[in-house]
């Protein structure tokens, strides 16, 4: 099992259509973290739903909207599995020829003792580049 953590701020639209895609690409089981930084715009009742709904496993709701780094530290604070992938609250994720994306990064982590947590920065390219690019 794997924890996805995702933080967002303000970005409801966004963050929708990164739920749409995650449940929709998403093969492996996982548990997801949401971190919200002090969202007004209806982000943080979404958040709920979709924790009612159990799509989202837990919830941090930050008073502020603190540095990404921080966030998601909250985020990593909730954690029980061995491995830990980040994610940005605007990526849309897809299924391609390489399959699973998040089957592929465990894949990763189990090969090497030494990763605990990938960072998957992906999100403004296609992911078949991004798995190109980074042989993975």
């Amino acid at each position: 099992m794997v924890s996805i953590i995702v933080v967002t701020y303000n970005r409801i639209q966004y963050f929708k259509t990164f739920i749409k895609f995650l449940y929709k690409s998403t093969k492996q089981p996982f548990k997801l973290i949401v971190v919200d930084n002090g969202s007004k715009d209806g982000t943080r009742d979404y958040i709920l739903a979709l924790e009612k709904s159990g799509q989202v496993w837990k919830h941090v709701f930050n008073n502020e909207n603190l540095p990404l780094a921080k966030a998601f530290s909250e985020g990593l604070k909730l954690v029980d599995t061995k491995f830990v992938v980040t994610v940005a609250d605007d990526m849309v994720i897809n299924q391609s020829k390489y399959g699973d994306w998040l089957e592929i990064f465990i894949k990763k982590m189990e090969q090497d003792e030494s990763i605990g947590c990938i960072n998957f920065i992906g999100a403004r390219c296609s992911r078949d580049r991004y798995l190109q690019k980074y042989d993975v």
